[in-house]
């Protein structure tokens, strides 16, 4: 394999995103290229990073993306309600990257998709392999598309829930905003979630770069 490889990260101006992108800075032992989309960098990038220009809807972005990448971190994701770029950013463009990454012989793909695939069934104490994918919603359908692109590429898939931290926008603020509003505890406070610090989880992506 290449040491010292260089890693390729979607989706670095997202949440997860730029805590991976602070790891990876501290660490600062990997040439780092960031498909940004299609912009230039808000500011001046550190030493061993570089931004592509680049969108998952424009499939001809992303020829030549992952030559000299050894390992590709894939975070970018489209959570609207729009059917259209849930197909054409989340499937279809994570399978064009896949795609390309073969191509280029990338050693190792992780995509970060979300335990909602599962649906709203309960969980707990399953092993993986006795949980069943059945996504409830169609962005969850278009997360279960990608990772069978993923997946049938010999890469890896990541499902955190709910994941929390600086930054976060869309898990502890609604929780608050909600109890703001309806001040009570659902099963007096013992109901239980699946959750993961936003550093912990940027941590397990770059440890898999390692």
């Amino acid at each position: 394999g290449r040491v010292n490889g260089r890693v390729l990260l979607t989706g670095a101006t997202g949440f997860i995103g730029r805590a991976v992108c602070a790891g990876l800075r501290v660490r600062g032992d990997r040439p780092v290229r960031l498909l940004l989309h299609l912009r230039a960098p808000d500011q001046t990038l550190p030493a061993g990073f570089e931004a592509v220009p680049g969108d998952l809807c424009r499939l001809e972005t992303l020829s030549g993306l992952c030559e000299g990448v050894d390992t590709v971190l894939h975070i970018a994701t489209y959570i609207g309600d729009d059917p259209g770029l849930l197909e054409a950013v989340n499937v279809r463009g994570t399978k064009a990257l896949v795609s390309q990454a073969r191509a280029a012989g990338v050693r190792k793909f992780a995509y970060v998709s979300s335990a909602a695939v599962y649906g709203y069934a309960v969980h707990r104490n399953a092993r993986e392999a006795e949980a069943t994918v059945d996504p409830a919603t169609p962005i969850s359908r278009s997360r279960a598309g990608a990772e069978r692109a993923v997946l049938a590429g010999g890469g890896l898939v990541l499902r955190p829930l709910f994941v929390y931290g600086h930054g976060d926008t869309r898990f502890l603020p609604v929780i608050i905003r909600s109890l703001e509003r309806f001040p009570f505890m659902i099963a007096g406070g013992r109901a239980r979630l699946s959750v993961i610090s936003v550093d912990d989880l940027a941590a397990a992506l770059i440890a898999l770069a390692d």
